[in-house]
């Protein structure tokens, strides 16, 4: 009889076994090929907690919104002993300016975040076109208003406009006839 409840109860601990196994690999798979998404959600359903709802609820909302570029429409000023009217600047020297200056005023992390690219820029009338990602307005914005010389030469910068499209932007840089 010892011998008889001994072999049975491995056989039964066997199976238990097995089983456990077979759970394991199965959640192990279904988690392997879930989305993150998935995944917390499914862990916040098991503890059931409002913290997790909340961060789920951003994860999602992060992932859906694009963050959306804007072109800032801008004019260069020159003043002083400089204000000569045959005088001109190159648009590569007024955006590493402006750049210098957004560098110096929020740090190289937020000026390699914000995107800021000049993409028109005209030497005779001084007015460009500058191409940023649209949580960086305000930024821009200031960073213009601190830039005081370009390759020596006393400046102002003026932003006349903000615009969400490229075509619309150069549309109103040029003066209507």
């Amino acid at each position: 009889m010892v011998v008889g409840n001994t072999s049975l109860i491995t056989i039964v601990l066997t199976c238990l076994v097995l089983a456990l196994a077979a759970t394991l690999l199965s959640i192990f798979l279904l988690i392997k090929y879930l989305s993150i998404a998935d995944r917390l959600r499914m862990f916040a359903v098991a503890i059931n907690s409002r913290a997790v709802r909340r961060f789920l609820k951003a994860v999602e909302e992060r992932r859906s919104k694009r963050i959306r570029k804007r072109y800032l429409i801008f004019e260069v000023l020159v003043y002083g002993n400089e204000a000569d009217p045959r005088f001109s600047l190159k648009g590569s020297e007024v955006e590493n300016a402006i750049k210098e200056s957004f560098r110096e005023l929020f740090g190289s992390l937020a000026l390699s975040r914000s995107g800021i690219a000049l993409v028109y820029f005209s030497d005779r009338d001084m007015r460009g076109v500058m191409r940023f990602k649209a949580p960086y307005r305000t930024k821009l914005i200031t960073a213009l208003g601190y830039v005081k010389e370009v390759n020596g030469v006393r400046v102002l910068v003026i932003p006349l406009g903000v615009s969400g499209t490229l075509k619309k932007a150069l549309s109103k840089l040029r003066p209507k006839k």
